[in-house]
């Protein structure tokens, strides 16, 4: 995590540590986690663009420890077809290891079920603006630099150009300045997957629990049999 410190060694005036802005280190967050810290991000003063406030969702140990393994860890929600791909090769060799498999059916079922509960908050947030990400800048050269996902900053206008921003990202900055100051947020693709990919995560876990299944009645019906094993699916 780069720290305030060499940012400000680069010539471009350190990062503001907002109490809903601070960098996220995202090898150990799971999907709930990070959609809850993009809503504090969308309930920032800075970025708000809705009279009342988006909503939290409730965190769920068993649904955080199991999905940093199957989503966070393949970068399923960064990777696209190779992420999802590559998650759901694995569940399905899962799913020809006797009684394991069973057991990997179950959590993925819960893990369903886990998400469902929570996605009727998102639905909730959705309806609340078309575009909740009006007053954000999405600068994914910046973040990637500084390795952050979202990180507040506050220049003065004639600094601007020094970020790379596109022309249209500036004009908008400068009809928000205060005294040729404006305070604004950058954001990557990560922290933008955050909110837009929740919704295709039910996509994500019915395909796994459809894959389960069926690696287990092809166990069950072809290879079990075979070699001489008997599991009982029901």
């Amino acid at each position: 995590m780069a720290q305030y410190s060499e940012l400000q060694n680069t010539g471009v005036p350190a990062l503001k540590e907002y109490n809903t802005g601070k960098p996220v280190h995202l090898t150990s967050e799971d999907p709930f986690t990070l959609y809850n810290h993009v809503i504090k991000q969308l309930n920032s003063k800075f970025n708000k663009t809705v009279e009342g406030e988006y909503y939290p969702i409730e965190k769920n140990w068993f649904y955080k420890i199991w999905m940093i393994r199957w989503w966070t860890r393949t970068r399923a929600d960064m990777t696209g077809p190779i992420g999802w791909g590559l998650s759901l090769i694995l569940s399905f060799l899962i799913g020809f290891a006797p009684v394991v498999n069973l057991f990997h059916f179950l959590y993925w079922l819960m893990v369903y079920i886990i998400y469902e509960r929570r996605n009727k908050v998102h639905r909730r947030n959705k309806a609340l603006c078309k575009d909740p990400f009006e007053n954000m800048v999405f600068a994914p050269k910046f973040c990637s630099k500084f390795e952050v996902m979202n990180a507040y900053m506050t220049l003065p206008l004639a600094q601007l150009g020094d970020l790379e921003l596109k022309p249209n990202q500036i004009v908008k900055l400068e009809s928000r300045a205060t005294n040729d100051t404006v305070t604004f947020m950058l954001y990557n693709r990560r922290f933008y997957a955050a909110w837009s990919l929740f919704s295709w995560l039910r996509l994500f876990h019915i395909l796994h629990v459809m894959v389960v299944i069926a690696a287990i009645l092809i166990s069950n019906l072809l290879i079990y049999p075979a070699i001489g094993i008997d599991e009982f699916i029901l």
